[in-house]
C-alpha cells in the first residue's frame, strides 16, 4: 500500500456468459479515474466444492477494483466512481468476497444456507449487535458507511 493515499476497494464474484459479463465489466477496466487505480480479473476455474465453512460463496471469476488518491477533497469523486463502476456488475454478480469489499454495499458474502446459520449464531451469541453483521439481514455492516478501506 502506498502511504499518504486514500483507498476505495471493492470486488465481485461474476457469473454468466461472456457476452453479458464483459460488457458489464467494461467501465471498471476502461475508465479508471487515475493512473494509480487498477482492476484485476482472476480466474478461479475450475471451482472445487467448498467445505462447510464461512467462505461459502464464489464463482469462476473474481474481479477486484482498487482506487487510490491523495486528497480528502476528492473523496466524493473517487467513491462515486467506484460505486457506479461496481453497480454495472450487479446483473452478473452472485456476491462478493468479504476481504476487499465495500461494506456499505448490500451484496451477499455467504451462500444462502451458510448466511442463515451465521445469522442464527449471531442472534444467539451477539444479541446486542456488538459486532458488525457483514451482509446479514438487518445487520449493520460497519461503524461507518464509507467504502474507504484504508487511509494512510
Amino acid at each position: 500500500m502506498e502511504r499518504g493515499h486514500r483507498w476505495a476497494v471493492d470486488n465481485a464474484w461474476l457469473s454468466g456468459p461472456a457476452d453479458e459479463v464483459v460488457p458489464a465489466a467494461r467501465r471498471v477496466f476502461t475508465t479508471l479515474p487515475n493512473e494509480k487505480s487498477f482492476t484485476i480479473w482472476f480466474s478461479m476455474a475450475p471451482l472445487r466444492t467448498l467445505p462447510d465453512m464461512a467462505f461459502s460463496l464464489q464463482s469462476e471469476i473474481y474481479l477486484a477494483s482498487y482506487v487510490l488518491w491523495e486528497s480528502p477533497d476528492d473523496d466524493a469523486f473517487f467513491d462515486d466512481w467506484q460505486r457506479d463502476a461496481m453497480a454495472d456488475l450487479d446483473p452478473v454478480s452472485i456476491g462478493q468476497y468479504l476481504g476487499d469489499s465495500d461494506l456499505s454495499r448490500p451484496i451477499p458474502f455467504h451462500a444462502g444456507e451458510n448466511a442463515r446459520r451465521l445469522a442464527l449464531l449471531r442472534d444467539k451469541w451477539d444479541p446486542d449487535r456488538v459486532f458488525p453483521g457483514y451482509g446479514l439481514a438487518g445487520a449493520s455492516t460497519s461503524p461507518t458507511s464509507s467504502s474507504r478501506a484504508n487511509s494512510h
